[in-house]
């Protein structure tokens, strides 16, 4: 059972209640991200997701850590675009103490200037690791592309150059702006009651200070021609990302984007999953993924591939997206997807922290939390025709975009197959 309250400030709160479980996972989500950042603060959202962690007004780093961890618990935190999550997961006999900490590291953070300076060491060595992981770092390339000179197409990590220029009064002062309590959600999943939620977060967290929401410039492109960006870089793969924007995170098509997307590659059965790996030998790895924001979103695929493949496994690629353009899915290919969806969906809320992630998320930037039952539903009505039509929505050959790391000598003639 779900539950949505709000104290007079704004902040809102969610629990979802699942009584046989013995866990509870506590998150706590703000409406800020990369994409509120200024190029000059670039990384600041992730910056202080990490600063929170080194010690409030009453508790070291380490004393933060060994609370939790000396209760069984886990700790831990994240930073998109869009939201930033600090959450527990503890046994629910440790609800009120876990709640209390994670409090106090959220509210009263120390901002200790030794432990910043120490901590930008830490994150100097997390960009570098990114760096030299391309698998990952073709996607904030690919970002980059579609949102060229935007927050949105920014580091969520930011450079050694934006974080060596932030003081402790800068991370204060960000804070102070992005943190206020109408774009705050706790939101928490488990064994305990709305009422015990409810009575943690009004003793522990303000009830006065409605500050204006932060806002983020909206997105834009004028994006005429197929596009290209290359990072030459001596690896053993080719590390490839080629894609379109898609749609918005509540656009009435997503559903059947969705099932585009796994029936093309997000799993074994997969149409490139099929062809790339198990009938060409391309690749050991292939996949397609959708991401969605407050006002735009991507679909691309991306994979691993040896340089004398990289030309043939673009060319399949980009094949078998345009095959879903020109004729529908079959019923079979259609009811699969369906039910990977829908299997996947319902698998992944058994845990009390992915119910924690999924209401927080919602209710923080959706302001509702979807019935499971409506999104099962919209998934079944989903037909053919739909995902055709989205398909030749997006998969159109001006608005094509890639993204490659490695050894490149020959830019020509890969972006010469550029086109569905």
């Amino acid at each position: 059972m779900t539950k949505i309250d709000a104290l007079d400030n704004g902040l809102r709160v969610v629990t979802h209640e699942m009584p046989h479980m013995e866990s509870v996972s506590i998150g706590f989500w703000v409406g800020t991200g990369s994409r509120y950042e200024t190029e000059k603060e670039n990384g600041v959202s992730h910056f202080l997701e990490h600063i929170l962690f080194k010690g409030s007004k009453s508790r070291t780093g380490r004393q933060i850590s060994e609370e939790i961890e000396g209760r069984g618990g886990v700790l831990n935190a994240f930073t998109g675009e869009e939201y930033t999550c600090f959450y527990f997961k503890v046994p629910s006999i440790h609800f009120e103490k876990a709640f209390e900490i994670l409090s106090d590291m959220f509210l009263n953070p120390a901002f200790d200037e030794t432990e910043i300076n120490k901590e930008k060491e830490v994150v100097y060595e997390e960009i570098n690791m990114y760096l030299d992981q391309p698998s990952q770092h073709v996607h904030e390339l690919f970002n980059h592309l579609l949102w060229p000179n935007q927050p949105l197409g920014q580091m969520i990590l930011g450079t050694p150059k934006t974080l060596s220029n932030l003081s402790p009064n800068d991370i204060a002062q960000y804070k102070e702006k992005t943190y206020v309590p109408n774009q705050t959600v706790v939101a928490v999943a488990g064994k305990v009651t709305h009422a015990e939620v409810m009575n943690a977060t009004s003793q522990w967290f303000p009830q006065n200070g409605n500050q204006p929401k932060m806002n983020f410039d909206p997105s834009h492109e004028n994006q005429s021609k197929p596009e290209s960006l290359f990072n030459e870089k001596k690896t053993e793969q080719f590390h490839l990302c080629v894609g379109v924007r898609g749609y918005e995170r509540n656009h009435p098509k997503r559903y059947a984007q969705r099932l585009l997307s796994i029936a093309l590659g997000e799993n074994m059965s997969s149409r490139l999953f099929q062809e790339i790996r198990e009938e060409r030998g391309l690749a050991y790895d292939v996949n397609s993924s959708v991401s969605r924001f407050y006002d735009t979103g991507f679909f691309n695929v991306s994979a691993g591939l040896e340089k004398k493949k990289l030309k043939e496994a673009l060319v399949v690629i980009l094949k078998e997206m345009g095959k879903i353009k020109a004729d529908k899915m079959g019923e079979d290919e259609l009811g699969r997807a369906k039910e990977y969806f829908i299997g996947q969906f319902m698998l992944s809320l058994e845990k009390t922290m992915n119910n924690m992630l999924w209401v927080g998320e919602n209710l923080l930037c959706g302001d509702e939390i979807p019935e499971r039952e409506e999104i099962i539903k919209n998934i079944k009505s989903v037909t053919a025709e739909d995902i055709q039509e989205v398909a030749q929505e997006l998969f159109v050959n001006e608005k094509l975009n890639m993204a490659l790391i490695g050894p490149v000598k020959s830019k020509d003639e890969i972006v010469s197959e550029l086109h569905f």
